[in-house]
């Protein structure tokens, strides 16, 4: 889990100000303004005039076959987002949020000087900020930027229309794009993408209210191996709730390395995952994974929700994501064609080619009710057979849909939201069964871990964890015993409708034991390895 993020006071000095050109003030900086036009001689009371205009950004597009294009540069609409306009004193004389096509109209005093300043932060319908774009090595501060001082005219209307700029100019000799102002577009392109994604699921669900997210972004940000957020070693791209339980994402900015910005499907994939964590429920245990990967069915369903998700969002029949030297590159999955080799439950890219084409047969709005409804409080853990189940009781007619589907994937569309009748393994020794049978004050033997299948160690791979299921009759403190062989070090964790209940705490080798206090119903426990080995590892459970 990440540390705590601190908003910054939107003041000028937290905001990023970039020069304008035009309206009263020169500058080559990364907001084009153009001077205030038209408008009727007719001189309103009081001396008051009105200002309006456009505010839009630079958006880079996507080659084919991935790859971001700096050939290919449009204009799109900064939608929803916060301004205000300050006197020469700093003072905000007017303030309001874009319409959604980045549209704004204010009132302010003839003759004032005044600087308009637009800022990364999203606004709903209802006026409350729901997303904002924040700069992780400086000081968390709110990211926008702001024009040159301009004086109001004598007109009863002026316009003023803003471009924020990518920052990055395409040589037209080399053809080789390349950095050469503030990216200062950069942030409103992200809040478009999540734009999108809330547009889009409040149409299936418009009760939605949406918590603030945080999206720590940077031109500093890149991938590495240790974690240094104000210098912007951040790791790979990821969503994770702070200390204090608000969501946040990171996303990648390194220019030649990998910038994120312009990749809507990796911004939509992770707001796929704020979306489940905040109005569903997942058990992934998240960690590292690569394309190929053989996944706990949690991490599988998680990420493979997500990229399908991303796919709905932007329209798209696959999931790119740039990188590299002119972020020419790219790494590219089609949700329209299944995986050809390594189909099941734990290949997220099956999972995400089963939701991308259930949304296409049923759309989605029954998706969104199982991940709302049941599949939010199942005790089973969140696999595709548990959403399979979810599904079943919202939309029988969906979860039909969703039967060949499955198949055409060797999934079993009629196991259970536990997983049992499943039959394929994927090639895993112990994956199955995908649950073991635990009785109060009876031991089960033979409940074993392996990661044959994870060569990294990351605990996260199928195999990596075994599951049990089991029933409390009575509320009451309950014994947890759990013995390996020699050099072992077993962990557990056990969870009900509503999470995580308990953990392993204290250890001894080759064992762990402990009392917890348990309510009557059903439980599901996790059982990993800590030592994990390439060779099965044999545990025997016990409650009582």
């Amino acid at each position: 889990m990440m540390g705590s993020w601190n908003r910054s006071a939107v003041t000028l000095a937290a905001v990023l100000a970039l020069a304008g050109c035009g309206g009263g003030g020169g500058g080559s900086g990364g907001i084009d303004i153009a001077p205030p036009t038209g408008g009727t001689t007719v001189v309103p009371q009081a001396g008051i005039r009105q200002l309006q205009g456009t505010v839009q950004f630079e958006s880079i597009s996507t080659l084919p076959g991935g790859g971001l294009d700096y050939s290919n540069v449009t204009r799109k609409p900064a939608r929803r987002v916060r301004f205000d306009l300050r006197d020469s004193s700093g003072k905000v004389i007017a303030s309001g949020i874009t319409d959604a096509q980045g549209g704004y109209s204010v009132q302010a005093p003839a003759g004032a000087v005044v600087t308009l300043g637009v800022y990364a932060a999203l606004s709903g319908s209802d006026g409350n900020t729901t997303a904002e774009v924040l700069d992780n090595t400086a000081g968390n501060a709110l990211l926008g930027g702001k024009t040159s001082p301009f004086t109001i005219g004598s007109n009863s209307v002026s316009r003023m229309d803003v471009l924020l700029l990518s920052g990055w100019k395409l040589d037209f000799l080399t053809n080789k794009p390349s950095v050469t102002g503030d990216r200062v577009a950069a942030p409103f392109a992200i809040l478009d993408t999540i734009y999108q994604s809330q547009d889009k699921m409040l149409a299936a669900a418009p009760d939605l209210k949406f918590p603030l997210l945080a999206v720590l972004w940077s031109v500093k940000n890149t991938q590495s191996t240790t974690t240094s957020m104000a210098t912007g070693q951040v790791g790979p791209t990821s969503f994770n709730m702070d200390d204090h339980g608000r969501p946040f994402i990171v996303l990648h900015g390194k220019a030649d390395v990998d910038t994120d910005e312009y990749d809507g499907s990796v911004i939509a994939h992770e707001w796929g995952h704020f979306f489940q964590q905040t109005f569903s429920r997942s058990d992934s245990p998240g960690g590292s994974h690569a394309s190929g990967d053989l996944l706990d069915r949690n991490l599988a369903f998680s990420e493979g929700w997500s990229t399908a998700w991303s796919g709905v969002t932007l329209g798209s029949e696959s999931y790119t994501d740039s990188y590299g030297n002119a972020q020419a590159a790219s790494v590219t999955m089609s949700l329209a064609t299944p995986p050809s080799v390594q189909r099941g439950w734990f290949n997220e890219a099956s999972v995400a080619h089963v939701l991308w084409k259930l949304n296409k047969a049923a759309g989605l709005s029954p998706i969104v009710q199982a991940l709302r409804g049941p599949f939010r409080s199942v005790v089973a853990s969140t696999g595709i057979h548990a959403f399979q189940a979810s599904l079943r009781t919202v939309a029988p007619a969906a979860s039909l849909l969703m039967a060949p589907l499955l198949e055409s994937q060797l999934i079993s569309s009629t196991a259970d939201a536990w997983g049992l009748g499943e039959t394929n393994n994927g090639g895993s020794a112990v994956a199955l069964p995908m649950v073991h049978a635990l009785v109060a004050g009876q031991p089960t033997t033979d409940v074993c871990v392996s990661s044959a299948l994870d060569p990294n160690r990351v605990g996260n791979k199928l195999g990596s964890r075994a599951y049990l299921r089991f029933s409390i009759p009575a509320a009451g403190n309950y014994q947890v015993d759990l013995q390996g062989p020699a050099g072992s070090d077993p962990d557990w964790a056990i969870t009900n409708a509503n999470g995580i209940q308990h953990r392993s705490v204290a250890e001894t080798p080759s064992a762990d034991t402990a009392t917890v206090a348990l309510t009557a119903g059903d439980y599901l426990m996790a059982v990993n390895e800590h030592k994990p080995l390439a060779v099965p590892t044999c545990f025997t459970v016990k409650i009582q």
